[in-house]
């Protein structure tokens, strides 16, 4: 089983991003969607990820490409932007040990 563990980053007033679930466990090899809903007009979307151990890091934005994604995570992070309601999904598949980290979705 792996953790993956999602957090608000709430980074400007007034604005409030909303991330579910908090916390899943998850056995290698399944999928897992990441739900994002933000309260206000978003120009610009993007997933972070932190590794432990690590730094935050870009994992994409609303207008990443598959080629644009890391090595490690073409052709299993996949996204949707849904402007109407608000809402920045991030869908995992083949979930592997490494994709242990604190994801946290951000909009601007």
């Amino acid at each position: 089983l792996l953790t993956l563990t999602f957090y608000i980053l709430d980074c400007t007033l007034g604005q409030t991003v909303t991330q579910s679930p908090v916390h899943v466990l998850i056995s290698e090899g399944r999928e897992v969607t990441l739900g994002c809903s933000y309260d206000q007009t978003a120009y610009n979307l993007f997933w972070y990820i932190q590794k432990p151990g690590q730094g935050i890091k870009l994992l994409l934005s609303s207008s990443f490409k598959d080629a644009d994604l890391d090595v490690e995570f073409r052709g299993r992070v996949h996204f949707s932007s849904d402007t109407t309601n608000r809402r920045f999904p991030l869908n995992i598949t083949n979930i592997r040990m490494s994709d242990t980290a604190m994801y946290y979705c951000v909009f601007t």
